[in-house]
């Protein structure tokens, strides 16, 4: 079965299901509001702050998400960097980030 839905550049695309980001939205939300502190973005690059030692995990489920725009992601002890692909796909994930924070 195919869905119609839009991408993060508001055109449409044909799915065959629940986006990752959706289907992990729970595991990770809770994951995300255990571990983060601060987002924010400069350029095409997203800096996360977490709890000290928090980074890994968070990082983690930012992977298992396979965000659209995002070309990889780097953590350390307390911070995540996520590279994308332009100043707008930054923006876009650095909102749905914050939304999933205060859901």
């Amino acid at each position: 079965r195919l869905v119609k839905a839009h991408s993060a550049d508001g055109k449409y695309v044909y799915s065959t299901g629940k986006h990752p980001k959706e289907e992990n939205f729970g595991r990770t939300a809770g994951i995300f509001n255990e571990a983060i502190l601060k987002v924010q973005y400069a350029m095409n690059t997203v800096c996360i702050k977490c709890f000290s030692g928090m980074a890994n995990a968070a990082c983690a489920a930012i992977d298992s998400m396979d965000w659209d725009g995002v070309v990889g992601t780097i953590a350390g002890d307390d911070t995540i960097f996520v590279l994308c692909r332009s100043e707008r796909e930054a923006q876009i994930f650095t909102v749905n980030l914050e939304k999933m924070l205060h859901a």
